[in-house]
């Protein structure tokens, strides 16, 4: 897979599968304004929403 500056979800999500990799972290612009991360077993395509990251988009500013 290529690295693209707008990926799809559906397109990562079908490497994923493909490549048997159970866990996606995933982190868009919203999780970013709502200072969370989601975890989605590929497999189900269960999602959980972590409030860990309180401070998510503030740490990524920091990276600019």
């Amino acid at each position: 897979m290529t690295l693209k500056a707008n990926p799809k979800m559906l397109d990562q999500m079908q490497y994923c599968e493909e490549q048997k990799i159970p866990l996606a972290i995933i982190v868009g612009e919203r999780e970013l304004e709502e200072g969370i991360l989601k975890i989605r077993d590929v497999p189900t395509r269960i999602e959980e929403v972590s409030y860990l990251f309180m401070n998510l988009s503030s740490n990524f500013n920091l990276l600019k």
